[in-house]
């Protein structure tokens, strides 16, 4: 005899004790597939977790409103101002940077050059560079602190120095020695131009 009844049906019947027992497999399987179906449907299921997760984006657009003013935001960056160096690359949807390029930038420099590449900029980390290395006598004359950009050498080349006698020795008494730092030191501010170029673009 073949049931007609829904699937639920068949639990209450197997809940009074009647079991399932007295159908085929074929409509079992049949009368199971059709039970699952209607319990568990994937489109249905995942329309419901759109709307659920629009929901929620559009409530926390309602608290949390974006800002729509540039005077708003806290810290602000304008893209015409980007350093000038090797390693930041300008692309043809810089903006309207194209308007730029027939004029001055807005720091009064010529104006950047763009490419044609298919994006807005590219970044690439800057390699800093050692400081020149003075000769070993000069070493013995300069304190921690020569190699950065920018020092003082009143602040890091000793005046006088106590030799292995014990007796004071001047710097500038040997003319050979001045004239060693002089043209270690015009190579360094070479350095240094270069080297804060590099840091600008890092900072």
């Amino acid at each position: 005899m073949l049931y007609l009844g829904t699937f639920a049906d068949i639990v209450l019947v197997d809940h009074n004790g009647l079991g399932v027992e007295g159908f085929s497999d074929d409509c079992r399987a049949t009368l199971q597939n059709k039970s699952m179906a209607r319990k568990f449907n994937l489109q249905e299921a995942r329309k419901k977790i759109k709307r659920v997760f629009k929901y929620l984006g559009e409530l926390n657009r309602i608290k949390t409103p974006p800002d729509i003013e540039i005077s708003q935001y806290k810290w602000l960056f304008w893209l015409d101002r980007l350093p000038r160096f090797s390693t930041i690359v300008r692309g043809q949807d810089f903006g309207n940077l194209h308007l730029l390029s027939q004029a001055e930038g807005s720091l009064g420099e010529p104006a950047p050059e763009v490419t044609s590449g298919n994006y807005i900029f590219k970044v690439g980390r800057p390699k800093e560079s050692e400081c020149p290395e003075p000769s070993i006598v000069l070493k013995n004359w300069m304190r921690p602190g020569y190699t950065d950009v920018g020092a003082d050498p009143e602040e890091f080349l000793k005046e006088s120095i106590k030799t292995k006698t014990g007796k004071a020795e001047e710097f500038d008494h040997v003319p050979s020695r001045v004239e060693a730092f002089e043209d270690w030191l015009s190579t360094k501010r070479q350095w240094e131009i270069r080297e804060k170029k590099t840091l600008e673009a890092m900072a």
